[in-house]
């Protein structure tokens, strides 16, 4: 809700974070019945996918600094969701994809 104001598009890329990569990875997470790296892959490819869909909606071109800001991104995103503690990656995965995809991308 923050980035509604800003631009619409911020919002759903965070949403779309937080509902897919996150849920996704948290239904590996609970197979191995623990937080493992599997989850964090799983994350961190879908946050990318889901920036690249945000630019190729944006008819953007994907330049090497584009697609190093979305590695980038996706990294600084899946590492805020990793160090959450248990229930708070819900308020910080939004936030900072939001925050990364307005900066960066």
């Amino acid at each position: 809700i923050i980035f509604w104001p800003i631009d619409p598009q911020i919002f759903q890329i965070s949403a779309l974070v937080l509902g897919f990569a996150d849920g996704v990875s948290g239904l590996v997470d609970y197979q191995f019945n623990k937080p493992t790296w599997v989850g964090s892959l799983i994350f961190f490819l879908i946050t990318a996918f889901i920036f690249v869909g945000g630019q190729y909606y944006d008819n953007a071109e994907f330049t090497f600094i584009i697609i190093i800001m979305i590695i980038g991104g996706s990294g600084i995103v899946t590492v805020g969701e990793a160090v959450s503690k248990k229930g708070w990656d819900n308020v910080m995965v939004p936030i900072l994809a939001g925050a990364v995809y307005y900066l960066c991308v």
